[in-house]
């Protein structure tokens, strides 16, 4: 028998990605009792977000728990500013060059 107690307790997700699914299935009718559970985290940026569905009126034949993380947007990294710096910086260069050298018609 599997059995839960609902404590908290604390994740911290750069230990490693929480893998947490929990679903019961094959239930049938209303038993008179209520399923309803759900945990909250920190949903920042980098943080985690989980829910459960509170099943209230009758129990369905499947219920279940879903994690899932938030990701921010990507920063570049200094080499890709760099590239980006020097490729401005040659075609500027290409430009001033080209600008110099004027064809005359003979």
């Amino acid at each position: 028998m599997l059995t839960f107690n609902f404590a908290p307790f604390n994740y911290d997700p750069t230990k490693g990605n929480l893998l947490l699914n929990v679903g019961v299935t094959g239930l049938v009718g209303n038993y008179g009792a209520n399923f309803a559970g759900s945990f909250a985290a920190d949903t920042g940026a980098t943080g985690i977000y989980s829910r459960a569905t509170d099943f209230s009126a009758q129990i369905p034949t499947s219920i279940g728990l879903q994690t899932f993380f938030n990701v921010g947007a990507p920063v570049p990294e200094p080499a890709t500013w760099a590239m980006l710096v020097i490729g401005f910086g040659l075609v500027g260069y290409g430009m001033r060059r080209r600008a110099r050298f004027v064809s005359v018609a003979a």
